[in-house]
């Protein structure tokens, strides 16, 4: 009798829980074997609309805990939508960042910044990622439930570079988003330049 291949629990929920929310994927990459996680896929969905960003979530994170015992998965959105060379790069980028708590044997919340420079520099052209409050698309859509009914967090997660990552060190993740919507600088911007912190902020547009 042929063996079936049925993905662990946590998978499926999060699996469900994207397709409630966002459609079907354009793109689903395997990664089983990426240790500790028995089973782990990045999944890709498409812009609804033109500017939109694409959107990149892991699924299957959630099998394992970070140290403080909370659960996530991780969603990044980028803009333009690269080819598909780069998008594997990107896919293999949040697999690490899957990873990443139960390797560095830390929790990642709200600022926490991520790490792997080389591999995030010639994947987004920046320096570093700094998670998010969890992601909101829609009611419910932060947060679901494993098999176990214990909570998963959707966190986003967005590159920086380093003078960024320095000032959001110095002022705080939320002073770091803060002045960078007053400079109008698009942060799913792939390989967009560093924010000018001495730049005064864009004028409003003449009535």
């Amino acid at each position: 009798m042929q063996k079936v291949d049925v993905p662990p629990g946590p998978v499926l929920s999060a699996r469900a829980h994207f397709s409630q929310n966002l459609g079907t994927p354009t793109l689903i990459l395997d990664l089983r074997g990426k240790k500790p996680l028995e089973r782990l896929e990045v999944a890709v969905f498409e812009p609804p609309s033109r500017g939109a960003p694409l959107l990149v979530t892991t699924v299957g994170a959630c099998q394992v805990p970070m140290k403080d015992g909370r659960y996530f998965e991780g969603v990044l959105m980028v803009k333009p939508a690269p080819p598909k060379e780069r998008m594997e790069l990107i896919c293999k980028l949040m697999a690490s960042l899957a990873t990443y708590p139960v390797q560095y044997g830390v929790s990642l919340g709200a600022g926490a910044i991520i790490h792997s420079e080389a591999e995030i520099r010639k994947t987004l052209g920046m320096d570093v990622l700094m998670a998010l409050p969890p992601v909101v698309f829609a009611p419910g859509f932060a947060t679901f439930r494993r098999p176990d009914q214990r909570a998963v967090e959707r966190l986003g997660v967005v590159p920086l570079h380093k003078s960024e990552a320095d000032y959001a060190d110095k002022h705080g993740p939320k002073k770091l988003m803060d002045r960078l919507t007053e400079l109008k600088v698009d942060i799913m911007a792939l390989d967009r330049p560093a924010a000018d912190f001495n730049a005064a902020p864009p004028k409003p547009a003449a009535a």
